[in-house]
Parts: C-alpha cells; sequence; structure tokens
C-alpha cells in the first residue's frame, strides 16, 4: 500500500495545506497586530485625558496654569550609533519557503516476517516452539557500511522478481521493537522526501549490482524451481478452460517435451480434463516454443518463478476424449465351448438350480431354454453340470 501511495499528489497536498496554514497564521498575526495598536491608541487616549484632567485640577487647586515642561531631546536616551547592539531598521523578512514533506517507514527483512508468521500461526497448535530471533537489522548493510539493496528489491518493478525486504510503519516496527530488541537507531529507512523514495543509509550501487548478477546467476540455473502455467483452450462445444497453476520441480535443463507431461498430469489432476502431451504448444515471452523436443528453460531465458503460456487446439481434448472412450470399451471374445450347445434329450432335472455350488446360483432360474454342457467357469472355477 505505501508504494501506491502517489508521491506528487501527497507533496502537493503537502504545500497546499502548509500554504493554507500560513495564511492563517498571517491572518492571526495581522489581527492580533491591528487589536494591540487599537489597544494602544485607547491606553494613550486615556492617558491624555487623566492628565488633562490632572492639570485642571492643580489650576482650581493651586491657580497655576503651567503644564509640566515637556521633555528636552536631551532628557532622551543617549544612543550611541556605532554601538553594536544598537537597534536599527531590521530588513524586511525574506518569503519564507515550504518545508520538505519527508516521511519514514522502516525495512525489514522478509524471510524473518515469514518466520515470524510461521511462529505465530503455530502458537495454535504447540506452546512450545520458539519466538525467531531479533529481527537482523544489520541483513542489508553491504562491506561499505551502506545499504546494500534499493527501492526496486523492496518493491519489485517486475512481476517475478520477488521482494527481500517489507515495509512497516512507525507503530508497527516500535510494537515489534519491544519484543525483538529493534533499535530504531540502527534501522534502514525508507524514506519519502518530497515526490521521490530513497534508502537510508544510501544505496551501494556496486553492492547492488554485485547482489543482484549472484541472484540472476541462481535464477537461471536452478535445479528445483517453480514455473508458472496459464492458458485457455476449449473444453467442449460450450465452455472453456481457464488453466491457472504453478508447476514445482523443475530444472533449467528441462526440456518442453517433458514439460508437457507434467503439465498434462497436473491439469489431469487439477481440473480432470486429459490433454496429450504432444498436443500442448508454450509460448515464452509472446514468441512460440519451435522445438520443444529440443529446447529447454534456459535456452529460452526462463528463470525460476517465470509465467509461461500454454496452446491447446480447439478439438484436441474433444478427441482426445473420444479415443480414451473408445480405448476403455474393448470387448474379449467369448470362448467357443461357452457357445456350445447341448444334446437332445439332456434337459434340466426338477430341483436342480443354474451354476449351483456357485456365486451365480440361481440366476437363471425360471428360465427357459436349451441348456450348456459340462463347462468349466472362468470366473468361479466351478465345474456346472449340464442342466445346471
Amino acid at each position: 500500500a505505501i508504494f501506491n501511495r502517489n508521491l506528487a499528489n501527497y507533496t502537493t497536498q503537502h504545500r497546499k495545506k502548509w500554504n493554507e496554514q500560513r495564511e492563517k497564521a498571517k491572518a492571526e498575526a495581522a489581527a492580533a497586530k491591528e487589536a494591540e495598536e487599537k489597544a494602544a491608541a485607547e491606553k494613550a487616549k486615556a492617558e491624555a485625558a487623566a492628565q488633562a484632567n490632572q492639570m485642571r485640577i492643580n489650576i482650581r487647586t493651586k491657580g497655576s496654569s503651567q503644564s509640566p515642561p515637556p521633555k528636552s531631546p536631551t532628557d532622551a536616551k543617549h544612543v550611541d550609533p556605532n554601538r553594536e547592539d544598537t537597534v536599527q531598521d531590521a530588513p524586511e523578512d525574506a518569503e519564507p519557503q515550504c518545508p520538505d514533506r519527508r516521511v519514514e517507514h522502516f525495512i525489514v527483512p522478509l524471510s524473518w516476517v515469514e518466520k515470524l508468521n510461521e511462529w505465530l500461526d503455530d502458537q495454535t497448535h504447540s506452546e512450545v516452539a520458539p519466538p525467531p530471533h531479533d529481527i537482523p537489522l544489520d541483513a542489508f548493510k553491504c562491506e561499505h557500511g551502506f545499504s546494500a539493496i534499493g527501492v526496486n528489491d523492496i518493491h519489485p518493478s517486475r512481476r517475478r522478481e520477488g521482494p527481500i525486504a517489507i515495509v512497516l510503519k512507525e507503530a508497527e516496527f516500535e510494537l515489534l521493537g519491544k519484543h525483538f530488541n529493534a533499535d530504531r537507531a540502527a534501522a534502514f529507512r525508507l524514506v519519502e522526501l518530497n515526490d521521490v523514495r530513497l534508502i537510508d543509509p544510501r544505496e551501494c550501487p556496486d553492492c547492488i549490482e554485485k547482489r543482484r548478477e549472484s541472484e540472476e546467476a541462481a535464477a537461471k540455473f536452478f535445479t528445483n524451481g517453480t514455473i508458472k502455467v496459464v492458458g485457455r483452450f476449449k473444453k467442449n462445444k460450450k465452455h472453456r478452460l481457464n488453466v491457472d497453476m504453478e508447476v514445482p520441480e523443475v530444472a533449467h535443463d528441462t526440456t518442453f517435451s517433458a514439460f508437457a507431461a507434467t503439465v498434462a498430469q497436473h491439469i489431469h489432476n487439477s481440473y480432470e480434463v486429459f490433454v496429450p502431451p504432444e498436443h500442448i504448444g508454450f509460448v515464452v515471452n509472446k514468441a512460440p516454443v519451435e522445438d520443444p523436443s529440443k529446447q529447454c528453460f534456459s535456452d529460452c531465458g526462463v528463470l525460476d518463478g517465470d509465467t509461461v503460456t500454454i496452446e491447446v487446439g480447439d478439438d484436441v481434448v474433444a478427441n482426445a476424449k473420444q479415443a480414451n472412450t473408445a480405448a476403455s470399451e474393448t470387448w474379449q471374445e467369448i470362448p467357443p465351448e461357452l457357445l456350445e450347445q447341448p444334446s437332445k434329450g439332456k434337459g434340466k432335472s426338477r430341483g436342480e438350480v443354474a451354476f449351483g455350488g456357485s456365486a451365480f446360483a440361481g440366476a437363471g432360474a425360471g428360465t427357459s431354454g436349451p441348456a450348456a454342457g459340462v463347462v468349466s467357469c472362468p470366473l468361479c472355477t466351478f465345474d456346472n453340470p449340464p442342466g445346471s
């Protein structure tokens, strides 16, 4: 969710809010200054009225019409213009600038979070499982003391690239820090500075490139990887089948023909649809695989975790179903001795039961027709006498 935030909009809103607050502060300051000036004017008017009233009283009581002499300019405090603490007219203040928008998030290794989730889920079954160790905050520190991961390692730009770290808000990190000794001063941070995301400490380009090359080599020459298979083909006359599954335990040197047999088995197990492996085609990076029997994953640039698309003809599934049904409905030839006609004058005696002494005793009771001769039953191995 953090990476879905539009930083440009957030920065614009931040500056707009700051300008609104600044204008509000200006208006409040102007109103306060006006009120102060008004209070000072009223105070001066009151003092002048009090002084005039005092003069009237003095004239009436003492008959003196003289008012206190005004203060001469020499009575004012002498100001030396050469002194450093002399108050001079201050220059007009420069226009204030909006401060930068800065939001910090804390980076935690994804592998440690997965262990924590496994431990939390296991608490419902076992209460003796030990919790994971403290958060390895130095897991991303390179040999130069900088960050060995970049922003794209936290939020991958390509779907096949899995993140190696996640971002936590301050409240979430503080909660984990109380239980797993996470010092926020040593934690790596993802910083949103206006409309830019940065890693703190800064990224080390050499170490990041070296780590990514190692991961690319491991992904290219994988031995126990997983390939995602997607596709859509005709299941019957009215419906189409959407295939979306993961096929595990494949290697970089697996040919596409061998992979087709595995895919066919997975489709049969997951969707109960039989697709002949020889009719499964593959598309990698929008290009069809020309020779599935010779080309393998590494030849086509397929890495561990990549997605390949399968293509199946519209009539393949229907024809395969008919062929499979015909193959399963094979009739066995009846032995000639079972078709022999009984000799004349030898009918079934009263009280005898068909298939006497076997599990099929009484199956033919009440029926009329010629009886067979003595025949050894191939199913129950009983010798049936004539007429039974």
